[in-house]
């Protein structure tokens, strides 16, 4: 008969009653996630230099109702500090980490759950704390209207107010490339991805593209000045 041999590869596996092996992961925390290979640890480096942070864990979330697997961070905060804002920790993401690097949500906890030795207990944190979304204020103009629209096909919302958060709304990384793609096309706008995570808003973001369309107004005039005046 044969010999059976194993290896200690680092990959988390689970065995199904068929006998077929279910790839979830890496041992020391790599996981796959939208074709990429993620090391929690590297997004938790990040996070933990933020001075409001003392302990941090980063974790692969799927919503129990269905729906796509996201990351979620949870934060312990430092002694005397307050959570941060959603602008502040995104941005230490954006200035380190590729936009699929970053996580959906940071959920603040009074302490990480423990196992029975000490360690973080990762099958006992809670499902991911979505700030609740602002009272709802219609959209106005035509750049907000029109964000409210594309939103509402991303995130599969019927409707979507003006001061509701992208990333609140379910809205990740990847939803966010999406996006941005779409406003070019609809909008004629080149958005930067890192605006995306500044502007999380469709009021802020909204402002952001018109200021830009305002500022960009002159050089329009002149492109379309030249072109009118080769046609005569």
């Amino acid at each position: 008969g044969g010999v059976a041999r194993w290896y200690r590869t680092g990959d988390w596996v689970q065995q199904r009653h068929d006998g077929e092996l279910r790839y979830l992961g890496r041992i020391d925390h790599q996981v796959k996630l939208r074709g990429h290979r993620i090391e929690l640890g590297e997004i938790e480096q990040c996070l933990q230099a933020l001075p409001e942070i003392a302990d941090v864990v980063v974790e692969v979330y799927v919503p129990a109702e269905g729906g796509e697997a996201q990351l979620a961070a949870y934060a312990v905060l430092s002694p005397g500090h307050e959570a941060p804002e959603d602008v502040q920790w995104r941005a230490q993401l954006q200035s380190q980490l590729p936009a699929y690097m970053h996580p959906s949500s940071l959920t603040v906890l009074d302490a990480m759950p423990l196992t029975a030795s000490g360690k973080i207990d990762r099958k006992a944190l809670p499902a991911p704390h979505l700030s609740s979304v602002a009272e709802h204020v219609a959209p106005e103009g035509e750049v907000e209207e029109t964000l409210a629209r594309i939103w509402s096909e991303l995130l599969g919302v019927p409707s979507v107010g003006a001061t509701a958060n992208f990333f609140q709304l379910g809205g990740h990384s990847l939803l966010a490339t999406r996006m941005v793609s779409m406003v070019g096309s609809r909008l004629g706008v080149r958005l930067p991805i890192k605006v995306v995570f500044d502007y999380p808003t469709i009021r802020d973001l909204g402002s952001w593209i018109e200021v830009g369309r305002t500022a960009n107004a002159p050089e329009v005039a002149a492109r379309t000045l030249v072109a009118d005046e080769a046609l005569i």
